[in-house]
């Protein structure tokens, strides 16, 4: 047999681990695997990432918990009606019976239809 009969042989050495580790170097050696590890890796990053940005700049509960809206300053006559506001935003402190029947079904419908039946 001369050498261009000869077949070429390809041998791959592998170490004889066993349990989580042998599963691991088994999935490791595919290419896509790899690939998507990678990419699990890099939107982890990017998550982490963007979720710092974002949360450095949102309040704390305690201020949250003390927050009074900038209400208008009304000016009014001798006799007690209005004559003129001032504000930097238009804004009326309304509580909850003040709102229609309608738009609080509305909003229920359609973020949470089980809100008053929930803790």
């Amino acid at each position: 047999m001369t050498n261009d009969e000869q077949p070429n042989l390809t041998l791959h050495l592998r170490r004889n681990a066993s349990g989580a580790l042998a599963v691991a170097a088994y999935w490791w050696e595919k290419q896509w695997f790899r690939r998507l590890c990678y990419a699990a890796a890099a939107l982890f990053v990017v998550y982490l990432i963007l979720w710092t940005l974002i949360a450095r700049d949102l309040p704390s509960v305690d201020r949250l918990k003390s927050y009074q809206p900038p209400l208008p300053t009304i000016v009014r006559a001798i006799d007690g009606e209005p004559v003129h506001t001032f504000a930097r935003e238009r804004r009326v402190q309304l509580s909850y019976a003040d709102y229609p029947k309608n738009l609080v079904n509305a909003y229920l419908a359609a973020e949470d239809h089980s809100f008053f039946t929930h803790g």
